[in-house]
């Protein structure tokens, strides 16, 4: 399973959509995925089976800074999901150099519905974001 492979060992971490979070997340490099009942996957064992459907999946050279960006609204993603409850940001600091091979990975495996979506889609959509 090409997920499994490119996610390895990266140990998974979990906060709330909430900014007050913020502390919980590193300032490293990393993937990430917005997610309901991200909570659940990081207690697996074997988190890449336990992860059912991402709402969107990310990169970024600093998690904590993107979480801000996401959580404060400042990004297009986060205005299309400011309406969902409980969404969370599940994370897993990695190496610089493979973050783009992991997060590759985990869009072919999993599809998020957002990543398809152009942002031009989604910027004319904020009004009527995703249905669950």
């Amino acid at each position: 399973m090409a997920v499994k492979l490119a996610v390895g060992n990266l140990k998974w971490g979990a906060a709330p959509f909430i900014s007050q979070y913020s502390s919980t997340i590193p300032q490293a490099p990393g993937v990430y995925m917005l997610m309901l009942n991200a909570s659940r996957v990081i207690a697996d064992e074997q988190p890449w089976a336990a992860i059912k459907s991402p709402l969107y999946i990310g990169q970024s050279r600093n998690l904590k800074r993107r979480f801000l960006d996401h959580v404060e609204n400042k990004s297009t993603v986060a205005r299309y999901l400011e309406k969902l409850p409980s969404i969370e940001f599940c994370f897993a600091p990695a190496d610089l150099l493979q973050i783009n091979e992991i997060e590759a990975a985990l869009i072919q495996a999993f599809g998020p519905r957002i990543n398809r979506v152009q942002p031009a889609v989604i910027r004319a959509r904020l009004l009527d974001p995703i249905k669950i």
